[in-house]
């Protein structure tokens, strides 16, 4: 099976939150409580997508986080990568090329399975490439489904 983590898909969430707080800052405990986030997990996630300028802090009374760019300028692509480094479907289809005697090294350059994954892979980045984060926003509104995703609790 083939999925993406649960911090990632925390991660999405905790930004469509601050996407639809229309510039507001939020607490990490507002997002937690309204997207049903464990806090502590939350709050290393915050910080690897500030760390990944996605997000910015806001000190003081009204702090919390804000997005630091428009919701149309953020891609799922960036969200996933912040949190998870880059999107790989399999070893060999990795940035970084195999290293000598590793596994599949041999076969890398007729693998048939590597050839058609990488297909794949290429439909799946671009997708999440062209995707924002106000798209997101927008199927929410257009479905009319609840802020929440992902079979949690509400």
């Amino acid at each position: 099976m083939i999925k993406l983590s649960q911090r990632a898909l925390y991660g999405i969430r905790a930004v469509v939150e601050l996407a639809q707080s229309e510039g507001k800052a939020l607490s990490a405990t507002e997002i937690a409580q309204r997207q049903w986030i464990p806090e502590p997990f939350l709050n290393q996630i915050l910080l690897q997508l500030r760390r990944a300028g996605l997000v910015r802090s806001k000190r003081g009374p009204g702090g919390g986080y804000l997005l630091n760019r428009p919701p149309g300028k953020i891609t799922l692509a960036q969200v996933i990568t912040a949190l998870e480094g880059p999107i790989a479907l399999a070893q060999c289809l990795e940035p970084i090329p195999l290293q000598q005697g590793e596994e599949c090294e041999e076969f890398f350059e007729t693998c048939v399975a590597r050839i058609v994954l990488r297909k794949v892979q290429d439909k799946l980045l671009e997708v999440l490439a062209t995707t924002t984060i106000r798209d997101v926003v927008e199927e929410i509104v257009r479905s009319e489904k609840p802020k929440v995703f992902a079979g949690v609790k509400p």
